[in-house]
């Protein structure tokens, strides 16, 4: 692949994770609750923010997009070639996932973490919100899940705080480093 065709796509990636750190803002200041995206059922609540067909409002509904389709929206990373993906990015029609470590620890049992994750908080702009993923549900535990060699040794990432970055990371630790792990527990979680 050429350069400029490379840093096109790259460029195209981080504003489709933009658009789902947009996405979220939207939909956390719309809620009632000023809750987040829920871990397991946020594509369900953020296709109404994206630039989606009407009728396409859940994940079942994205999952029957034609590739051809799925490849120009805004869940489709345009460095990844829809018959190389893996078959759970193939399904999903999405090659994101949201950074469940961090959004599982406001769920059911402390949902007052879930409130403030989508705003200017301290630590906002040093934890993963969304990244280039195998899974839409991604854990530091799970570093197999992350989308590596889309964009050469980095992944795309939006922060909580809504500012994209491609960020280092080399696909061959069996563990994520102390910053990696950071980033998906922000700290004091």
């Amino acid at each position: 692949m050429s350069q400029g065709r490379a840093a096109a796509n790259n460029s195209k990636c981080l504003n489709n994770l933009r658009s789902l750190g947009i996405a979220s803002k939207l939909y956390t200041m719309e809620d009632s609750r000023q809750t987040n995206p829920s871990m397991t059922t946020w594509h369900d609540e953020l296709l109404r923010y994206l630039e989606y067909p009407e009728d396409v409002t859940t994940l079942i509904d994205l999952q029957k997009l034609p590739p051809e389709t799925a490849q120009n929206m805004a869940l489709w990373c345009p460095a990844l070639n829809f018959n190389e993906a893996d078959s759970i990015v193939q399904r999903d029609r999405s090659c994101y996932g949201i950074n469940m470590s961090y959004f599982a620890s406001g769920h059911n049992n402390n949902p007052d973490k879930r409130i403030t994750a989508f705003d200017v908080g301290a630590d906002a702009a040093e934890i993963i919100a969304f990244l280039d993923a195998t899974s839409r549900n991604v854990f530091h535990s799970t570093p197999s899940r992350i989308g590596t060699g889309r964009h050469g040794d980095n992944v795309n990432v939006v922060f909580v705080d809504g500012h994209v970055e491609s960020v280092p990371y080399n696909g061959t630790e069996t563990e994520l480093d102390p910053e990696w792990r950071k980033m998906f527990d922000g700290p004091n979680r």
